[in-house]
């Protein structure tokens, strides 16, 4: 069995209109809310192996926050750009081209492919994703290339507005 956690990536800052998409960094918010999301997965025992993430900079620094929470190395987190932008589809196929010997992994992204991913994997809705949400999926396969649809179970939702209150 393989276990995928989606992160969405923390709240981001609208503060530059002008600033391109990609380049928008975290906000207030995303910077109090992903280390609590982090601290929550180290006491839940919800390690990954390897933290795949999204160039993004929101995302990218979610993941080196978290990874930080974890102690994990920043350089240990993996940018796949291909996560930036891309559809359920799209990340399946991503995901089919990791390494087996990662058993858990914590893929950092974007609404609305997180939750579409969620959706197809599943085969069932996921619910409201906010930001820094964590949805941890287990999929029944052993080689992440045999990942699809309806291979997977919702074992985890976690939100930072349950961390908070």
């Amino acid at each position: 069995m393989k276990r995928m956690i989606l992160l969405r990536h923390a709240k981001s800052s609208w503060a530059q209109p002008a600033l391109n998409d990609f380049e928008r960094p975290l906000n207030k918010r995303g910077k109090r809310d992903a280390p609590i999301m982090g601290m929550r997965l180290k006491r839940q025992k919800k390690l990954p192996d390897k933290i795949v993430s999204s160039p993004a900079k929101r995302a990218i620094s979610t993941a080196g926050i978290i990874a930080k929470q974890l102690d994990i190395p920043k350089s240990a987190i993996r940018k796949e750009p291909g996560i930036y932008d891309a559809s359920a589809i799209e990340l399946l196929a991503i995901i089919r081209n990791w390494q087996n010997a990662w058993e858990t992994v914590l893929m950092v992204g974007h609404m609305p492919g997180i939750a579409d991913l969620a959706w197809l994997l599943v085969e069932n809705e996921v619910g409201p994703v906010p930001t820094c949400s964590v949805l941890e999926i287990e999929l029944e396969i052993n080689h992440w290339s045999d990942a699809g649809p309806g291979c997977g179970r919702l074992a985890c939702v976690m939100t930072p507005k349950e961390s908070a209150g």
